[in-house]
C-alpha cells in the first residue's frame, strides 16, 4: 500500500497536507459516522498510511525503507498473509 496515494496526496506534501488529508478521510470513513459497505476499510487504510507518514520522523523512516526496496516487516507481514506461521517458516530447519 502506497501511504500517499491511499491519502490522496503528493509524494511532496507537506506534513499539513498530509494531515489534513487524513483528518478529512476519518472523518468521512469512521464508522461511527458511515455504516456504508467499505468504509471501516477504507479507515483502516487511512490510518494505516497516516502511521507511515503522519509525522516527519515516520516518513523519514518510511522513505528510507522504500529507498532499500522494502521494510524487513514487510517481509515478515507479507509471509503471514499467505497462510504460513513462524512454525511453518522455522519448523523446516530442524
Amino acid at each position: 500500500m502506497d501511504p500517499y496515494s491511499t491519502l490522496g496526496v503528493s509524494k511532496t506534501a507537506s506534513q499539513d497536507e498530509i494531515k489534513k488529508a487524513y483528518r478529512r478521510m476519518a472523518m468521512e470513513f469512521h464508522p461511527d459516522r458511515n455504516d456504508s459497505a467499505g468504509a471501516e476499510e477504507k479507515f483502516k487504510n487511512a490510518s494505516e498510511a497516516y502511521s507511515k507518514i503522519g509525522t516527519e520522523e515516520s516518513r523519514r523512516r518510511y522513505e528510507a525503507e522504500m529507498a532499500q526496496g522494502g521494510s524487513f516487516n514487510d517481509f515478515f507481514h507479507d509471509f503471514g498473509a499467505h497462510g504460513h506461521s513462524w512454525e511453518d517458516m522455522f519448523g523446516s530447519f530442524q
